[in-house]
């Protein structure tokens, strides 16, 4: 009678993990076609729910539990194409939970993203400078782009700002994004685990 119990306990827990990830799926999609051309909306969406799955990867491992930082980072930016030493990533052994595990992943994603397509990425000598610490029971990043072109601030929030600032807001995280000349800076703060 116990195990029964167990069981519907956890078949009622990873209906509602499913759920949750159907749901950032879903926006995702939606989304990514209603702000990309046919040619790049496939690229796009693909790229995206890989990054979440990567996440998804690391929260399995860790039995849904807490998921290392800096692993969940390794593994999203080691994924994304020549970008191997133009990315320093630095901080501390911290855990993220599930929920604010797969909002870094996605955000981590976005941001190289943006970074390669018009930031310091995108240019040979540009580079990004990741770090985070725990900031009283929060993970704090920090994002600094350096050596790429001049920024110049977009004129309208595009779908990755928005995906960004949505899971934000689901992971109950704090974002703030400034567009200086020399390279866009980003800090955020999530809860730890």
């Amino acid at each position: 009678r116990r195990s029964e119990e167990v069981q519907r306990l956890l078949a009622r827990e990873l209906n509602h993990r499913v759920k949750n990830l159907l749901s950032i799926v879903s926006a995702i999609i939606v989304r990514t076609h209603r702000t990309q051309s046919a040619d790049e909306f496939l690229p796009s969406v693909t790229a995206r729910l890989r990054a979440l799955a990567r996440a998804a990867d690391l929260l399995v491992d860790t039995e849904w539990t807490r998921v290392p930082v800096g692993e969940l980072v390794e593994r999203t930016l080691d994924s994304l194409p020549h970008l191997s030493g133009r990315i320093q990533a630095v901080g501390p052994a911290l855990e993220l939970a599930a929920g604010p595990s797969l909002t870094l992943g996605l955000v981590l994603h976005e941001l190289a993203t943006n970074a390669m397509k018009y930031g310091a990425l995108g240019s040979g000598g540009g580079m990004v400078r990741l770090s985070w610490y725990d900031d009283e029971g929060r993970a704090h990043f920090s994002w600094i782009e350096e050596g790429g072109a001049p920024v110049i601030p977009p004129a309208r929030k595009g779908f990755g700002s928005q995906l960004i600032e949505r899971t934000m807001a689901d992971s109950k995280g704090e974002m703030e994004m400034e567009f200086a000349p020399g390279g866009l800076r980003c800090k955020f703060l999530l809860p730890l685990a």
